[in-house]
């Protein structure tokens, strides 16, 4: 899936000078494209209590890194390695409270 600008609202390209921590974006930080990649990813695990969901970027000739993408509870978009234990825990974390959702 291509994250597409109007999809995540600008929020989450990390601009360079900003002073989110690297693979976090606030609200109101735009991008100049029609397109809004993640640049880095996150350098701590973001506790699970602080997750609504997720986006998957994946890496194609407009964004140069796969990323997923969660959105927190405060409204911030955090990219992180989907490559990473944490990562994969928490998106089987949301799988399984999706399902009880869907029952």
């Amino acid at each position: 899936m291509i994250v597409h600008k109007s999809s995540l609202n600008s929020q989450t390209k990390t601009l360079k000078g900003s002073r989110a921590q690297p693979g976090v974006s606030q609200d109101n930080m735009g991008a100049q494209s029609n397109q809004d990649c993640c640049l880095s990813y996150m350098r701590t695990e973001l506790p699970r209590r602080t997750i609504n969901g997720y986006t998957e970027q994946l890496s194609n000739e407009v964004c140069d890194i796969g990323a997923i993408i969660f959105h927190t509870k405060s409204g911030l978009k955090a990219c992180a390695n989907p490559e990473d234990n944490w990562v994969k825990k928490r998106l089987l974390w949301l799988s399984k409270k999706l399902k009880k959702m869907s029952m």
